[in-house]
């Protein structure tokens, strides 16, 4: 049967089936979390409807884990406990210094977590039970904030978004990384072929199919390494770091019964 495109349908269509998905995949990754004894090996298949193991299937335990990075990743989740981390060291560092700025960082805290819980529940209808307490917790946290940082500080909460939503850079470069491959696949994938001519051109696709595979693999090692680098240096520190500790002072020699000639 002939696959029919739709090239009407756009990813915003899908948006809602994709939320489903993720969904799903939480709350199976949850029970099977809580379920599954690790002493059994790992769960790939099942038997009479419950998952079950075999020798062969050990390799396969790192996607256990996988799972839940992935799904982790995927939905930002990670953004939103790193950045509230953030705001908490914050707030221990102000806390014998400055108790105002202390509260500031609390505010920016509660702006945070209640902006999630809004954005959930209004627009994904997650979490009801918590979307009206989010928007009080929102609103004093609002106030705070004016009080502590003044009412120019509001300016910047949209900005808070934008370092949540920064965190889906690590999901899209796992999905680069996986096109790139499945590009290499398609275009140096080795068919062996017994001729003589075949087999030459079997070694040299094989070649290059090894080299690009690696390039590959280097470069999405690399990119993980930047892109996870500049998410604690300027979303994650910002909130927190400061360069105010004992000054920087190289190795040196110090002259003590010699002078300089």
């Amino acid at each position: 049967m002939p696959v029919k495109i739709d090239h009407k349908l756009t990813p915003q269509r899908l948006l809602d089936k994709i939320n489903r998905v993720f969904d799903l995949s939480a709350l199976k990754i949850l029970s099977l979390e809580k379920a599954w004894d690790s002493s059994k090996g790992t769960p790939v298949f099942t038997v009479k409807g419950k998952y079950a193991s075999r020798g062969w299937t050990e390799w396969t335990q790192g996607f256990q884990f996988g799972m839940a990075f992935l799904q982790f990743d995927a939905t930002d989740e990670v953004g939103m406990l790193h950045l509230a981390l953030a705001f908490i060291l914050g707030a221990i560092n102000e806390w014998h210094h400055s108790r105002k700025h202390a509260y500031a960082k609390l505010s920016w805290l509660g702006i945070e977590i209640s902006g999630f819980l809004m954005i959930a529940g209004f627009m994904y209808g997650m979490f009801p039970f918590l979307t009206w307490p989010s928007v009080g917790l929102f609103i004093i946290s609002v106030v705070g904030l004016v009080m502590t940082e003044g009412g120019m500080a509001t300016v910047e909460i949209p900005g808070l978004l934008s370092n949540v939503m920064s965190y889906l850079r690590l999901a899209a470069v796992g999905v680069g990384a996986v096109i790139l491959a499945e590009a290499i696949n398609d275009l140096l994938l080795p068919k062996l072929d017994f001729s003589p001519v075949g087999f030459v051109v079997f070694l040299l696709t094989l070649v290059l199919w090894l080299l690009g595979h690696f390039m590959a693999i280097l470069l999405g090692m690399l990119e993980s390494l930047i892109h996870g680098a500049r998410l604690n240096v300027v979303e994650f520190f910002g909130k927190f770091f400061k360069g105010n500790g004992l000054k920087f002072l190289p190795f040196a020699a110090h002259r003590i019964h010699t002078q300089e000639a």
